[in-house]
């Protein structure tokens, strides 16, 4: 019993982990892209007031 139980255990965190380095992964390059868009935008909004 205590071996099904540890396989289930360490088969949950591997789908866990493998999630959470998707999660980690998609936010960060949206982050990214959120960033780098804010940043031309406002530096074609100086551009365009200057």
């Amino acid at each position: 019993m205590f071996t099904v139980v540890m396989c289930f255990v360490t088969s949950l965190a591997g789908i866990y982990r493998g999630w959470l380095n998707t999660a980690v992964t998609s936010g960060s390059i949206v982050a990214f892209w959120f960033l780098g868009s804010w940043l031309r935008s406002r530096r074609e909004r100086k551009a365009a007031t200057s």
